[in-house]
């Protein structure tokens, strides 16, 4: 016979069954175990209806789990981006399927690490990470600079940010432009440079990859990559 806690543990692992039928998982969020809930609120085929449920459960480990599921909906996130409980706010600001409207609010939130996640949220717009390169925490502005969507013109600015942290997310930015790489050559920190020439040699890498592939001439790292130290 299965001990109270043996059962539980099954019941936990049945909720987090990716291939658990909606039947079961309905049932489930029912469950008296809030990590049960939390793995059903995690599960990819929990369906709709049931989300919507759980991201008005009591406990806030349950609607965290909500928050970061891709399969939530547009509506189920923007009511999740009120919730009192920073932590899942931290996790709408780090869906993928978040509204830009939502996003746009939460860049405004009084918690730092939110903001840091909506910096850091691939979908976040340019207009959003503008203004989240002018925020005052370090961590917000890195975020933004370790961007792959980061326009150049913001990466260009928080390259002379006073942070250290935040020039060397810069630095190793991939999508960063070589005119960008080269003042950081420059930089007073060993380090940022370093990476700044690490960076850009990754770019004449592969620069010479699709240019062996078109049958064309490779090329070298520009010189002024290769001479600085």
């Amino acid at each position: 016979m299965k001990t109270k806690k043996e059962d539980r543990y099954v019941r936990e692992k049945v909720a987090s069954n990716p291939n658990a039928p909606a039947k079961i998982l309905k049932e489930l969020a029912k469950d008296e175990g809030w990590y049960v809930r939390g793995n059903v609120a995690s599960n990819p085929n929990a369906p709709a209806e049931i989300l919507k449920e759980l991201a008005k459960d009591r406990d806030f480990y349950v609607r965290e789990k909500v928050a970061s599921n891709p399969n939530s909906s547009a509506k189920i996130l923007k009511e999740l981006a009120k919730d009192g409980d920073f932590y899942v706010r931290e996790q709408v600001a780090s869906n993928p399927n978040t509204p830009i409207e939502v996003l746009e609010e939460l860049a405004r939130d009084g918690d730092g690490i939110v903001r840091e996640k909506v910096a850091s949220n691939p979908n976040s717009p340019a207009k959003i990470l503008k203004e989240l390169a002018k925020d005052g925490d370090f961590y917000v502005r890195g975020n933004v600079a370790s961007n792959p969507n980061a326009p150049a013109e913001i990466l260009k600015e928080l390259a002379k940010d006073r942070d250290f942290y935040v020039r060397a997310q810069v630095a190793a930015n991939p999508n960063a432009p070589e005119s960008i790489l080269f003042v950081l050559l420059s930089d007073k920190d060993k380090s940022i440079r370093e990476k700044a020439k690490i960076v850009a040699a990754l770019k004449a890498k592969e620069k010479n990859k699709q240019l062996t592939e078109a049958g064309t001439t490779k090329t070298q790292l520009p010189k002024k990559f290769r001479r600085r130290r």
